[in-house]
This record gives structure tokens, sequence and C-alpha cells, in this order.
């Protein structure tokens, strides 16, 4: 007799994800259960994980930076000045902040 999931990964990972503590693995992995559909929205939901948590890294960059710049005024920060700059012309946080 072949094997079958008994519940779907995605579902499965949903769930891990929406119930606190920890997780036995047998309730949050299976292996080869996994459809092409599935993988790819995984995927997608990773990548999409990874450019938020790039944006909140940048985010907390530029606050760090401006808590601790050495200008008295923030409006006075050469790099404020830039980061500001840029955003006016569309330019992306973690593409203008250097940190």
């Amino acid at each position: 007799m072949p094997y079958t999931c008994p519940e779907s990964p995605t579902r499965r990972l949903s769930s891990a994800i929406a119930t606190p503590g920890p997780k036995p693995i047998s309730r949050t992995r299976s292996v080869g259960c996994t459809s092409s559909n599935e993988t790819t929205q995984l995927l997608r939901k990773l990548a999409e994980l990874d450019d938020q948590i790039a944006k909140a890294q940048t985010a907390r960059g530029a606050i760090d930076h401006a808590l601790r710049c050495p200008h008295e005024d923030i409006l006075e920060c050469p790099t404020f000045a830039s980061v500001i700059a840029a955003r006016l012309t569309g330019q992306p946080l973690h593409e203008t902040h250097p940190h």
C-alpha cells in the first residue's frame, strides 16, 4: 500500500505557526509529502518573509543611526539628508540607508 500524507504539509505548517509552544517534528514536517504547488507557495512565502526581514533590519539600522547620530539636530546630518533625498526620488529605504 503506497504511503499517503494524512494532512497537507502546508496546513500542518500553518497550524504549527499558529499554535504557541514547541512542536514535535511529526506535527511540523513530513518528508516527501509536499506537492509542487505547496512547495511553490512555501518558497514564495519564504521570499516574502526574507523581504520583510530585510526591510525591518534596514529600518532598525536607520532608527539606530538616528539615536546615535553625533549631530544634535537630525536635519543637519548628511546621512539623514541623503536618505531623505533618495526616498523622495522613490528609492526604497534599504537602497538609500548605508547601514
